[in-house]
């Protein structure tokens, strides 16, 4: 009989060492606004582990995608995110759970282009962009301004695209008319001194983070330049996640004091005044443009932290943005663009309403309680 008992307590010890992981994360919206496409991000430090085999399920019982990003690139990985939209103040729930590895679609891309003067250019499922390599700033005098894509189709198209080297043309799927040279373009940053605009020139290293369904991560190095005898080098890690039309920006500046920045959205002369808001109070510049002969109109803006927003103004020919860095301190913030030939933005209004959106989701994020 003694046996018999040794052997029901072996069992139920079995079993329940292989009872299977099941974390619940709860996602509350704080605020009156839909978050459409919402990213939630958990890390490691609290779920212990991030192991391939760890799935997000939702309400309904569903996997629905979701990635595992190694940011500090020791090999393991340290965050899983997933998407969800979320309506107004509502609250939802999901589960952990450990499931079969499954490949979910990529929503995102971000490439080395170095056939074409070494681009670096990333997209997701609403927007490209690309910005220079030093190569191409010592041949044709490009800083380090940000360039767009504008997009008609879902699918990634920056392969297809380079490869057939027309995209300056619309053939069904969007183009490339957003003219950059050597200005910020669509949200590149600048030291701001005496009033004028230092840009850090091309970017002379890449790394890529993380390619995946959900979200695209790299990293750019730049030269050091010098302003009034003091020395400055950024690094940059961008961003895009699935969904959005802007990507997140956060630049760690090397310098020995307080510095201004400016953050700057090109104003291209022939095209005329267009129109401008700035709004320091929600945290956003919105400058949409006049349309170019028979590409259309195209909205481009620069969202950031409120607190982080001194002022804006027009600086050399940019709508510009201020902010401010400490030394050893980050400065992070989000550009982007939409076009009214795309199906998401008709008109101006439609492009204000988006980034009054993406301002109020920054500065009041989701709230995520994880019950182990």
């Amino acid at each position: 009989m003694k046996n018999v008992w040794i052997i029901i307590l072996m069992f139920l010890s079995i079993i329940n060492c292989q009872k299977p992981l099941e974390i619940e994360v709860i996602v509350e919206n704080p605020i009156a606004v839909d978050r459409i496409h919402e990213t939630i991000e958990i890390s490691d430090f609290e779920i212990d582990e991030i192991t391939p085999d760890l799935q997000v399920m939702n309400a309904k019982g569903n996997i629905i995608p979701s990635q595992k990003i190694d940011r500090d690139g020791n090999g393991e990985m340290d965050q899983l995110i997933f998407q969800t939209d979320l309506a107004a103040n509502e609250t939802q729930k999901f589960k952990l759970v450990i499931a079969k590895n499954t490949t979910f679609k990529s929503k995102t891309f971000a490439l080395f282009v170095p056939e074409r003067e070494n681009d670096f250019a990333w997209e997701n499922d609403k927007i490209a962009f690309r910005m220079y390599n030093k190569s191409l700033q010592i041949k044709e005098n490009v800083n380090n301004g940000v360039d767009v894509w504008t997009k008609k189709v879902s699918n990634l198209i920056l392969n297809k695209w380079y490869k057939g080297r027309d995209y300056h043309r619309d053939h069904g799927e969007g183009l490339d008319f957003y003219h950059v040279g050597n200005s910020r373009g669509c949200g590149g940053l600048a030291i701001l001194h005496n009033e004028k605009m230092y840009g850090f020139g091309g970017y002379v290293t890449w790394k890529i983070i993380t390619n995946g369904p959900i979200r695209t991560t790299f990293e750019l190095t730049y030269d050091s330049i010098e302003i009034n005898g003091n020395k400055y080098s950024e690094v940059k890690r961008v961003s895009i996640d699935a969904g959005w039309n802007v990507s997140r920006y956060e630049s760690m500046i090397k310098c020995e004091e307080d510095i201004k920045l400016a953050i700057g959205l090109s104003i291209h002369a022939n095209q005329g005044e267009g129109s401008v808001i700035n709004n320091k109070e929600k945290g956003f510049i919105s400058f949409w443009e006049p349309a170019t002969k028979g590409n259309g109109n195209i909205g481009t803006g620069i969202v950031l932290e409120k607190e982080k927003f001194l002022e804006a103004k027009e600086i050399e020919k940019h709508h510009s943005l201020i902010s401010f860095c400490k030394p050893d301190e980050k400065i992070v913030y989000y550009s982007g663009a939409g076009w009214d030939k795309s199906s998401d933005f008709s008109d101006k209004e439609s492009w204000d309403k988006y980034l009054v959106n993406i301002a109020d989701r920054i500065n009041n994020p989701v709230k995520i309680n994880i019950k182990k």
